[in-house]
């Protein structure tokens, strides 16, 4: 284009007047149609004013006429990224990372899709790079912290975080994720002493004032716990949302509560909010104006995640009130925003999940277990509580770990993240050295965490993958597999806001397939694990005779009996999952059965009926 053209069109743009910068570029384009600068402000206005799909086609115009230019190809990836197109994007990154290898912004980019897409591995390697060239940027640590806890390598997360607070004092983000992993590590005086560095340091840090309340709550010091509790509140009110999770997580429902409704009339996040306000309690027919408050929500500027978090909370709204159609579109909205938000990058591949099974059972053999017996430990210290997602495990470790000698370590992560650099399932061997050193690395985690107890338990469902693994490492620890009715099961992951969903979450025929792979795994691991080590739980038994189960479990366990165990709801330890109201309740059965409610909404989750619902 014509100098003076190009630069007032660029002026335009500069100053944020898109539709000046299209009336030139197209005035230019009338008598220079192959003119690449044009056509890329042309995109990159697109771009600003939202409208995607013409705005990629733009800028790839642009491209071919000027193939390899950097400042077409960042906001090519830009636009492909806003798109929800990481395929393209990343294809497009990898392109741009060979031609300016060195360049943190197309690397960082490329990161940023690739976490997109859940492909976290690709992710962290970019970030490792990042980190190369600019070594001393304490935001390039956090970014690549995250990338290591989302892989469950938080030993390696941890080192990151501590790098940037060394680089930068004044970084409260990497003060509040290094506190959180110590915290989930049961490193409870290093994270009352690394907040107290923190608040020396800060200025007005309501949100590591909220962790030092957390972690003194820990370390059993509730009256100075409660006052930072409060000088978080008062130092920002917007941090009324984190608190309220937090008192309910601790058990805490009435402050919870009375948090959520000051949140509520500031306007904070109001989806999680109300839907906070919605778990709370069952919605009744005079709850009818909240509910009205909330369908209004709808019809405000809401970010995707929000939007979800309303048809979540409408959706229990109307199961509570007996609507169950109308529940169960509300589920369906919820459930399409949240696969678009968590997934839509990466796609679940049934053929995949199932040749993987497929593997590992050709793996798992009795055989195999001889094999390797050598590479097993006397310890009896874990109790694995294992299952479907939203089978009943919550309850179960609740259960086990308010009996005196027990200590209860959550969901961790370890197993599903050390298992791929231990095993070779296409060659179908060990790594016997690195077994050995993930097998103890777990035992010095779990007694971190509860150094006093004769078993600590670890309640990660997901575990049921690698249970033959486990058994490999600690044939003497005991394993407890949850198992409830099939289409309860599918129904609660499909109603459940899901802070990190499996890949096949949200799609109901998806949930299916990988409910089906979990029934074969199971199966063939019962066959080959002996009965002294696993013991299968029905979630409908326990529910409905409490104390014999409770007994089984003990005696399976080889704990003495303790009533404590039946009052497993006054234990006050912390319970982060989705089930943290459940288990601070007496048992109760209306969790028993749902799906007849739903029985006409379905959909694929009628394929589930034909599992025998009695687990026989």
């Amino acid at each position: 284009m014509s100098e003076d053209s190009s630069l007032l069109a660029e002026q335009a743009f500069s100053r944020g007047d898109y539709d000046e910068t299209e009336r030139i570029c197209r005035e230019i384009l009338k008598k220079t149609s192959q003119s690449a600068p044009a056509t890329l402000l042309l995109g990159m206005a697109a771009l600003k004013k939202r409208r995607l799909n013409e705005a990629v086609d733009l800028l790839k115009a642009a491209l071919h006429l000027s193939p390899n230019d950097y400042l077409g190809t960042t906001w090519l990836l830009g636009a492909l990224y806003e798109s929800s197109r990481y395929g393209e994007a990343i294809e497009l990154g990898i392109h741009a990372g060979k031609l300016w290898p060195q360049d943190v912004d197309v690397l960082l980019s490329l990161s940023q899709t690739y976490m997109m897409a859940n492909e976290v591995e690709a992710a962290k390697s970019c970030l490792e790079s990042v980190v190369r060239l600019q070594p001393a940027n304490p935001m390039l640590r956090c970014k690549l912290g995250g990338a290591y806890e989302l892989l469950a390598r938080d030993g390696e997360a941890a080192i990151q975080y501590k790098k940037a607070i060394a680089a930068q004092p004044r970084m409260e983000e990497a003060y509040f994720r290094l506190g959180h992993l110590l915290l989930a590590q049961g490193s409870y005086t290093e994270a009352v002493e690394l907040c107290k560095s923190g608040l020396s340091i800060l200025a007005r840090p309501a949100h590591l004032h909220l962790l030092y309340a957390q972690a003194l709550r820990k370390a059993q010091e509730p009256d100075l716990s409660e006052e930072h509790l409060q000088k978080a509140i008062s130092l920002d009110p917007k941090i009324t949302l984190a608190a309220a999770k937090w008192l309910e997580e601790d058990g805490r429902f009435a402050e919870a509560a009375a948090l959520l409704e000051k949140a509520k009339d500031l306007k904070l996040s109001q989806g999680s909010v109300y839907y906070g306000i919605i778990k709370g309690r069952k919605m009744s027919k005079s709850d009818r104006p909240l509910l009205q408050e909330l369908e209004n929500l709808l019809d405000t500027p809401l970010s995707l995640q929000e939007r979800a978090t309303v048809y979540y909370a409408l959706g229990k709204a109307a199961d509570d009130l007996g609507e169950y159609e109308k529940s169960m579109n509300h589920f369906d909205e919820a459930n399409a925003l949240s696969h678009r938000i968590h997934l839509s990058g990466h796609p679940f591949d049934a053929e995949r999940h199932r040749k993987w099974v497929n593997q590992t059972i050709e793996m798992a053999t009795p055989e195999l277990f001889r094999k390797y017996r050598n590479l097993g430990c006397k310890s009896d210290l874990p109790i694995f509580i294992i299952g479907m997602i939203r089978s009943g495990t919550s309850l179960t470790e609740q259960i086990i770990a308010s009996h005196p000698e027990v200590g209860g370590a959550g969901e961790q992560r370890y197993w599903l993240s050390e298992w791929p650099g231990l095993v070779n399932l296409e060659k179908q061997t060990i790594n016997p050295a690195k077994f050995i050193d993930a097998r103890d690395r777990y035992l010095a985690l779990l007694r971190g965490i509860e150094p006093e107890k004769r078993h600590v338990t670890d309640k990660m469902p997901m575990n049921f993958f690698v249970i033959w693994l486990i058994h490999l490492a600690y044939p003497n620890a005991k394993i407890i597999h949850v198992k409830r009715n099939p289409v309860d099961t599918a129904l609660s992951i499909y109603m459940t806001d899901l802070a990190k969903p499996p890949e096949y979450a949200h799609i109901k025929k998806n949930i299916v397939a990988a409910y089906r792979d979990y029934e074969k795994l199971m199966a063939h691991f019962s066959s080959v694990i002996p009965e002294q080590n696993l013991m299968t739980l029905q979630y409908e038994c326990l529910i409905a005779d409490q104390e014999f189960w409770t007994r089984k479990l003990l005696e399976f366990c080889n704990l003495n009996w303790d009533p404590k165990c039946l009052e497993f709801y006054a234990n006050e330890r912390l319970v982060t999952t989705p089930s943290r109201r459940q288990v601070r309740q007496p048992i109760y059965k209306s969790s028993m059965e749902k799906w007849r409610n739903f029985g006409p909404w379905l959909g694929d989750f009628a394929e589930l009926l034909e599992d025998d619902l009695d687990g026989s």
